[in-house]
């Protein structure tokens, strides 16, 4: 079978990715204000386009940064022989990485001195940037460190000038550590460090992966040695990234309350969701996929790779925001219905499912009916997670049974509809050979996050209402899993259970409430049976057509 890089080559999906991680980026930004002026007494407002570009910028050097270290890394020190063709990609991307630092510099500098743009360029105030402030001292570096690995790129035709090259790349990539919460003094060394080693080594991993993926799926000379040399470099660069990204977040997030509490810890909680994510596919490369990889089977590293790079582009957005986040800043859930945790789950959720669509699709034909089923249970997570107060016991108790409900059993139903082969796993047989215990686990994870001890505590902390709600959808999950379509036994022990809860834990509108959810429950379930035995017949037929297909 022609892969798809054979016809089209992987420039769309690289062009993709990174849209998706600009509209991140503006997403991201946009919800925690750090392109919000501040107010300051007597001084004019500060111009929203300025504002704007300073992220936006920040992003652009950021990309161009790693993508040039990563062609420089693979055209230059892991290819057979030096590629010039890579070489001349990676001037090209430092080009742009020197042009966006000198603009991103610019506009700091009107940011600092809240000066307009055009006033900006004023030669005694450059002068004071570049000698007076830290932010200025890390551009100057960048500029002359980006000129001179220009002028080696274009003359390169050894590993040695590669390798000063890269050395020059990659130390502009990872200047920027100094910028920020970290500082070059003031008792901020090992913060600065870390976070220049978290970002050396995340510009060689995320680069150095667009640069192979460009290689393989142009099968150039050598490109599978090249890949099994990359994978040990990258295996290299997640464990110091994973190491020193816990480093920097245990020096500005001083109590585990601040990790749910503050915008910076919620960003951080999003990017160590996708690190995991990251690895996993990563074990997966590594176990599965390299053993057999080679020039004619190609496909199953370049399908791995590009999703990796797309979920990568998400991470790229949440750190442009991160490192524009005051860490002691706290979250603002007014404005923020959507914890980031939640974010970037769905998120991830939502690339995973597109890439297994894409991976069963190749074998037989993949219902548009199973997609829809599962953007709809990213709607009810969605809908089920939002935030309304700041302490979540002031949401009324209607609210409160609705948001249960789609967490607990809308959500996992529409999942199980669009997923129908986890009835089939060994995890899926299991609970399905003990239904009614899994129903009786499900009134203990009620009563348990809802009307247990724990309640109280749960419902005015962000961190305990975020366990709530993954008890709630994991305990919904395993129950759906267990009696759809089969167990009569199990279904009916939570509608007789649940309104005895509600009667012994009254609120002011009790019976009012056990009306309610007794009726919303009853059609939840009557719909496990009935949607229950359609997703069977129907992954039957789709299993026989997927065989004829093959046959």
């Amino acid at each position: 079978m022609t892969s798809l890089a054979d016809r089209r080559g992987i420039a769309p999906a690289l062009i993709a990715a990174a849209g998706v991680s600009l509209v991140v980026l503006v997403i991201v930004a946009t919800l925690t204000g750090i392109t919000d002026s501040p107010v300051v007494p007597g001084i004019a407002e500060q111009d929203p386009l300025l504002r704007w570009a300073l992220p936006i910028m920040q992003w652009l050097r950021d990309l161009s940064a790693l993508l040039t270290v990563g062609f420089v890394l693979v055209g230059g020190l892991l290819a057979a022989a030096v590629d010039h063709k890579f070489l001349r990609i990676a001037m090209a991307w430092a080009a742009v990485f020197l042009a966006s630092s000198a603009l991103l510099a610019w506009i700091t500098l009107a940011d600092i001195y809240l000066l307009p743009a055009a006033d900006a360029l004023n030669v005694n105030a450059i002068r004071l940037f570049v000698t007076d402030t830290i932010p200025g001292r890390v551009a100057l570096y960048q500029v002359v460190a980006l000129l001179v690995a220009l002028a080696l790129i274009a003359v390169a035709s050894t590993r040695k000038q590669c390798a000063i090259a890269f050395v020059l790349v990659l130390t502009a990539a990872a200047a920027p550590a100094f910028n920020g919460h970290a500082g070059l003094g003031g008792g901020h060394e090992s913060a600065t460090a870390s976070l220049a080693l978290h970002i050396a080594s995340l510009s060689v991993w995320v680069g150095g992966l667009v640069a192979t993926a460009v290689l393989v799926s142009q099968t150039q000379p050598g490109f599978d040695k090249v890949v099994r040399r990359f994978s040990t470099i990258a295996l290299w660069c997640v464990i110091i990234a994973a190491e020193t990204g816990l480093i920097n977040a245990s020096m500005r997030l001083t109590t585990w309350r601040s990790v749910f509490d503050t915008t910076y810890g919620q960003l951080i909680l999003a990017k160590s969701l996708i690190l995991i994510i990251l690895i996993l596919f990563g074990w997966q490369l590594r176990r599965n996929v390299l053993p057999q990889f080679s020039p004619t089977n190609r496909r199953p590293f370049l399908v791995i790779a590009i999703t990796d790079i797309g979920i990568m582009g998400v991470a790229l957005a949440l750190s442009v925001v991160l490192s524009r986040t005051d860490p002691n800043a706290v979250a603002e859930t007014a404005t923020m219905p959507l914890s980031y945790f939640w974010i970037a789950a769905i998120l991830t959720a939502a690339g995973a499912f597109v890439w297994a669509m894409w991976q069963a699709h190749t074998r037989s034909p993949w219902p548009l009916w199973r997609a829809g089923a599962f953007a709809l249970a990213l709607v009810a997570i969605a809908a089920g997670s939002a935030e309304f107060t700041g302490e979540y016991s002031q949401v009324g108790f209607a609210v409160h049974v609705l948001q249960t409900t789609l967490l607990t059993f809308v959500a996992p139903l529409l999942i199980v509809v669009a997923l129908p082969m986890v009835i089939d796993t060994p995890f899926g047989r299991a609970l399905r050979a003990f239904p009614e215990a899994v129903a009786i686990g499900l009134i203990f994870a009620f009563y348990l996050v809802i009307f247990g001890p724990l309640y109280d505590i749960m419902m005015v902390t962000h961190e305990g209402h975020l366990v709530m709600q993954l008890v709630l959808l994991a305990a919904g999950f395993f129950f759906v899993v267990a009696v759809i379509g089969r167990s009569v036994i199990a279904i009916v022990i939570p509608m007789v259970v649940w309104p005895f809860i509600l009667i012994a834990y009254p609120t002011p509108q009790a019976l009012a409430n056990v009306v309610l959810t007794e009726l919303v429950l009853v059609v939840i379930l009557i719909a496990t049976v009935r949607v229950g035995k359609r997703v069977r017949d129907k992954e039957v037929n789709h299993e026989r057509a997927g065989a004829g297909n093959r046959a």
